[in-house]
Formats: C-alpha cells, sequence, structure tokens
C-alpha cells in the first residue's frame, strides 16, 4: 500500500475540462488560494481562464481533487506527461495542499498516488515545482527525498520604471545594429505562412534553455503551434515582435509580451529567444523593445511587467537588468526516485 487512506477525505478524479463553469468554480476558488500564497501579487484566475491553463496540447493530464465531507475542495493533484514520447521517465507532479488542511495526511496519500501512477506508467522518476514563498512545500519535497535541478527566478518591473529613452534607441538602431534583417508585429495568431518557422523557434527555444538532465525536448510544427496559440487565446492577448532574416524571409527570433482577459494589472513577457545561429546582432534587444513599445501604444497601461529567466541566461538577464527588471520569487524544479518516494511512505505508514 503505497497510499495513507483518509477518513475525513474523499479523492475524485476531476475533468476540468468536462464540467459546467458551477461545478469547476469552487476548485478555481480554492486553486486561487493557493496561487495566492505562491504570488505575491496574485490575481484571480477566472475560470475560464483556469482551464486555459490546466489544458491546452501537448501532454496527458490527470487532476484529482481532495474534498471534505461537506465537499469543499482542499487540495490538488495534477499529473501530466508528454504526449509525444519524449521524457519517458518522468512523470510531472503538482501537490498543493490548502493551508488550513496541511499537516492532515493528504500530500502523503497524494504522493502515494502518484507513485502508484508512475509505476502504472513503468516511469520511475516524479518531477514538480517548489516556490520558495511556500516554505511547507520546499520542507515536503526535502522530507521525501527530492533534489533540486533546475532555479527558475520571476522577475518584475513597474511599467512607470522603464526606460522609454533606452527603449527606443533600441528600437531606433535595431535596423543598424542588425542589418540584413526586419522587425514585424502580431497580434493574436501568428500567419499561417510562418508557423512553422515560428514551430522552428519553439524547438529551439526548449533545447537552448537549461533543462534537468532527464527532460526531453519535444517536437514542433505548424499545426501544434496553432493549436497551443489558440488555446492560449482563449485566456489571453497576445502581441509578438518577429524578427525576419531579409534573405531568406525566415523568422529567426522574437519577444512575445501577453496580458489575461481578468488581469489589467500586468503584462508578462512569455518568451524572448534568438536562434543562436543569428545572435550577435543585438536582436534581442530589438525585439525585445519593439514589443513593450507596441504594446504601451495600443493596450492600456498595466502596473507591472513580469518575466522569467534561468540564472543560465546571461544576455537575456543582461537585457533584463537593464530594463529594471528585478528579482520577486523562486520556482525550482525537483525531481525524486520513485522508490525513495515509496521508503517516505513506508516510513509514514502506520
Amino acid at each position: 500500500m503505497t497510499r495513507t487512506l483518509l477518513s475525513d477525505y474523499e479523492i475524485r478524479e476531476v475533468s476540468y475540462q468536462g464540467i459546467d463553469d458551477a461545478q469547476l468554480a469552487p476548485i478555481v476558488a480554492a486553486a486561487n488560494a493557493i496561487g495566492a500564497e505562491r504570488e505575491p501579487r496574485h490575481v484571480d484566475l477566472s475560470v475560464a481562464e483556469f482551464r486555459v491553463f490546466t489544458g491546452g496540447p501537448g501532454r496527458v493530464r490527470k487532476h484529482l481533487v481532495a474534498y471534505t465531507g461537506d465537499g469543499e475542495p482542499t487540495a490538488f493533484l495534477t499529473l501530466s506527461y508528454p504526449d509525444d514520447g519524449s521524457s519517458p521517465r518522468l512523470l510531472r507532479t503538482s501537490i498543493s495542499v490548502l493551508p488550513a488542511h496541511r499537516r492532515k495526511g493528504l500530500g502523503t496519500s497524494l504522493l502515494g498516488i502518484a507513485v502508484d501512477e508512475t509505476r502504472d506508467l513503468g516511469r520511475d522518476l516524479l518531477s514538480g515545482v517548489v516556490f520558495d514563498t511556500v516554505p511547507a512545500g520546499e520542507a515536503f519535497a526535502q522530507a521525501i527525498g527530492a533534489i533540486k535541478t533546475l532555479d527558475f527566478h520571476s522577475n518584475i518591473v513597474r511599467i512607470d520604471d522603464l526606460d522609454l529613452e533606452m527603449l527606443e534607441e533600441w528600437r531606433a538602431r535595431g535596423p543598424e545594429r542588425g542589418a540584413g534583417y526586419s522587425v514585424e508585429l502580431v497580434e493574436g495568431m501568428y500567419p499561417d505562412e510562418i508557423l512553422e518557422g515560428i514551430a522552428h523557434l519553439y524547438l529551439v527555444l526548449e533545447r537552448d534553455m537549461p533543462h534537468p538532465e532527464n527532460w526531453e525536448p519535444r517536437e514542433y510544427d505548424a499545426d501544434f503551434v496553432k493549436t497551443m496559440v489558440a488555446n492560449f487565446l482563449e485566456g489571453v492577448d497576445l502581441l509578438s515582435a518577429i524578427v525576419f532574416e531579409d534573405e531568406s524571409r525566415e523568422p529567426v527570433g522574437m519577444s512575445q509580451l501577453g496580458r489575461r482577459h481578468s488581469d489589467d494589472t500586468t503584462w508578462f513577457v512569455t518568451t524572448t529567444m534568438v536562434d543562436p545561429a543569428h545572435r550577435g546582432h543585438a536582436l534581442g534587444k530589438w525585439v525585445k523593445a519593439a514589443a513593450c513599445l507596441e504594446a504601451l501604444e495600443k493596450w492600456p497601461r498595466p502596473v507591472w511587467m513580469e518575466t522569467g529567466n534561468a540564472f543560465t541566461n546571461e544576455s537575456m538577464l543582461g537585457i533584463n537588468h537593464a530594463m529594471g527588471f528585478e528579482h520577486e520569487f523562486t520556482m525550482s524544479d525537483v525531481e525524486v526516485e520513485v522508490d525513495a518516494a515509496e521508503a517516505y511512505l513506508a516510513s509514514r505508514s502506520v
């Protein structure tokens, strides 16, 4: 037996995409309470946005919710893995428990379910994310033997603190520094004729970013990118600055901003990337500035802009530091061998 049975709670599998809004609303409310603990500037997700961020193409997912006897959602387990066969050892595992229901065995029970699922799928590693804003989560990960494999830092800047003259200079000098390239702006979905090129950029990004040793990049194609972006647009507005090589007319880099439909306080950078074969021409500065300045002209002005970086991405960190981004909180990827997780469960059994 790898799970602790709790008489005060019932754990059920729930399809977030398959139930109606009224059924999903209390789940979203509980998830927002957990989000407010993790993120200092949290703004509650709407039901529609929750569906967007917990769904989308590319992964096989299972969601389980722990309920009290009164039907109140108190804890969550999400299990997922890529649908293309990549990263065959890993089962992505997210365990979240509301503060009032911690230290009652819920996390251990959900871990037991995750271990069983990992074994059933023929995998041997559980991976997840912990937040430095939630010490209880970090302590639980440490207790089960999980090790940190990558730190990822959330950084913010006040819109009013942006150096607009610097951004204007970056944009104005783009054609000089990046001779042979041009930048175009796209709102919403990418045009069909560049989808394959954008898919290549996403693949370049995945392979270029630092990742845990056991992670593998997935393959991208035009259909996948179109489906991914269409799902995102159900809850987020997008604006992209894309840099093209003039000779080939292929996209070789881009910076993209998003804004949630229910959050007027924050813009977030979904990605900024330049193909390694085309670096050294200040293209990152050009597209970053172009996207920011275009958003300031077209979108209502928010309070914040946020972005994320691994500390190993020195060139992008340099751009973000110049723009005034400062560290807000840290997320860390963690991994635990299924044998170690089972040993922890055995130590907790009565």
